[in-house]
């Protein structure tokens, strides 16, 4: 384990990966996920967040 770490490391593979969460609640009252379908937009979540990263999330 400690070698393909270190292996990592050297390639620049990064260490941790984000992981972002949100309730059901507030995602239905933006208007991105659907309870009774059980639905979510994610062509929608995806662009949100892509922003967010990016800096410049709808505000």
């Amino acid at each position: 384990m400690k070698q393909q770490f270190q292996l990592g490391q050297k390639k620049g593979s990064p260490m941790w990966q984000d992981v972002l969460s949100f309730d059901n609640a507030f995602l239905e009252e933006q208007g991105l996920y659907n309870s009774k379908t059980k639905q979510l937009d994610e062509r929608r979540m995806k662009n949100i967040v892509r922003g967010a990263v990016k800096g410049n999330a709808p505000g």
